[in-house]
Parts: C-alpha cells; sequence; structure tokens
C-alpha cells in the first residue's frame, strides 16, 4: 500500500531498458516472467512503449559488431549463418534479421 515494492512500475523501468538496448519484445516478456512479474501487466507495459523491431536489431548488430558492423566484407560473408542465429536467438524474428544482414552501413 505505500508502493516500497511495485512491481508495475519496476516493470515498466525494465521494459524501456530493455527496449532502449536493442532486445527483441519477445526477450523482455521472457525476464519479466523469470523476474515473476505478471505476464498481463508485462504484455499491457510493452504495449504501451513505441518500438521498432529493426531499430532494436541494429543496435543489438552494432554492440555485437555483426552484419553491416563487421568490418571485413569477407567475414561478414562468413559469418552470416552465426550473424542470423544471435539475431533470431535475440528474438527477433526471421524477416527483421534478414533486414539487418542485408543492410549496408557506409
Amino acid at each position: 500500500r505505500l508502493k516500497y515494492i511495485d512491481d508495475e512500475r519496476y516493470a515498466e523501468i525494465k521494459i524501456r531498458n530493455y527496449l532502449s538496448s536493442g532486445k527483441s519484445p519477445r526477450y523482455v516478456l521472457n525476464k519479466m516472467k523469470e523476474k515473476g512479474i505478471d505476464e498481463g501487466v508485462a504484455t499491457k507495459l510493452l504495449e504501451e512503449q513505441e518500438y521498432d523491431p529493426l531499430e532494436s536489431a541494429m543496435k543489438l548488430a552494432r554492440k555485437k559488431k555483426i552484419g553491416p558492423f563487421c568490418e571485413d566484407e569477407n567475414l561478414r560473408r562468413e559469418r552470416r549463418n552465426k550473424d542470423m542465429g544471435v539475431l533470431i536467438r535475440a528474438g527477433f524474428d526471421y524477416d527483421v534479421a534478414i533486414k539487418v544482414l542485408e543492410t549496408y552501413e557506409e
């Protein structure tokens, strides 16, 4: 009643942080479930956030130096399947992963 422990506020902060660091909604929901946050609350809070899956996947690619952020073009081609796996395991859809890997940074 005094709001010393507020699951909804905690979830809101964590969801915002996860999304801003390039995590997928699937990843975020799994993390909230692990933390004991009600799935309905987490889903509602996630829907309230502005989210672009391609932008988040690009953030992850930049952080991991994969896809368009790999400096060596030959290495980029060799690691394409591995990079795809990184994006898929992070919770991004196949279509988003393909768009990231087919993007060329200038």
